[in-house]
């Protein structure tokens, strides 16, 4: 029996880190999760290296050869030198981490990294919601906002790698400071805001739920959350022009009341660019960076 080929795609996050064997079909096998250390950058890497070892174990006995690793972390990432530029405290002292260099020297394989979002964008482009479309804007709407771009079907990162990083992007004002919109239409943003209209702190999903039995706090809360980001969203779309908007992430997952109105607003615009967009739910959930990260991987190495 001729001998298979395939990459490990990997998943660095601020609570796991989630590791799996990624055929050519792009569909994620062998997946093995643990919870992120908590001992700094080296923990990590560690950790890492372990995971991948072991799947190469598995690898091996199933007669495939490992060729490359492709690292999805969260924080800003220097693609071309595999490093982290920056992160926030979710990731105690992961910045400055030469994560390929480290890995590369340690697994003895070629390694990519890029940012999370970039995979997820990358892995929709090429086997999930945005297939045939070479312009995409990807969005994920959960604990942050994030987004990434897909241009002429290859990764557009911008000069400083931080292109498509919406929710930085203004929402409004308290007096004189701004609000951004991952402060008002993420996961934790609309508990904040459930708690200053309710005063009662409680989680997403329970205000989902209430949603959907149809208190009038819990459904406006998501409805404005939802308006505010497809408004924002809408004037992003006027100047990147993309063919197709991917949306992942927990909150789109509320449902057609959060879906209804983040459509609504987004293609209330005077421009008929996000009226003609198409609108796209991922296709790819809790396996989404692997896959993506993977695809990265084959691409380095020119395969697929």
């Amino acid at each position: 029996m001729s001998e298979a080929s395939a990459v490990i795609g990997v998943d660095i996050g601020g609570t796991k880190i989630a590791a799996g064997i990624i055929p050519p079909n792009g569909m994620v096998t062998h997946v093995l999760t643990e919870p992120t250390p908590s001992g700094g950058a080296e923990a990590i890497l560690q950790k890492t290296a372990s995971l991948c070892s072991h799947l190469r174990v598995k690898a091996d006995g199933d007669n495939i050869t490992v060729r490359a690793i492709g690292i999805g972390a969260a924080g800003q990432i220097d693609h071309e030198h595999g490093a982290v530029l920056y992160a926030n405290d979710n990731i105690p002292g992961w910045a400055n981490t030469p994560v390929a260099d480290w890995l590369s020297d340690t697994l003895r394989l070629p390694v990519v990294v890029d940012n999370d979002v970039n995979a997820m964008a990358f892995g929709e482009s090429r086997v999930g919601a945005g297939v045939g479309y070479r312009h995409l804007l990807y969005v994920a709407v959960g604990t942050g906002i994030g987004g990434a771009l897909v241009y002429e079907g290859l990764l557009w990162r911008g000069a400083h790698s931080s292109a498509g990083e919406i929710g930085y992007l203004i929402a409004g004002w308290d007096g004189e400071t701004p609000v951004t919109i991952e402060q008002i239409a993420s996961g934790p943003g609309l508990e904040t805001n459930y708690f200053q209209l309710t005063g009662e702190k409680t989680s997403l999903r329970k205000i989902a739920q209430r949603a959907h039995q149809g208190e009038a706090a819990a459904i406006e809360v998501i409805r404005i959350g939802a308006y505010k980001l497809g408004k924002i969203l809408g004037a992003a779309i006027c100047l990147i022009d993309p063919e197709i908007v991917v949306v992942g992430g927990g909150v789109p997952g509320v449902g057609p009341l959060w879906w209804q109105s983040f459509e609504a607003s987004l293609r209330d615009s005077p421009l008929t660019t996000p009226r003609q967009v198409k609108l796209a739910p991922a296709q790819f959930d809790i396996n989404a960076v692997m896959i993506g990260a993977g695809l990265l991987a084959y691409q380095s190495i020119g395969e697929r």
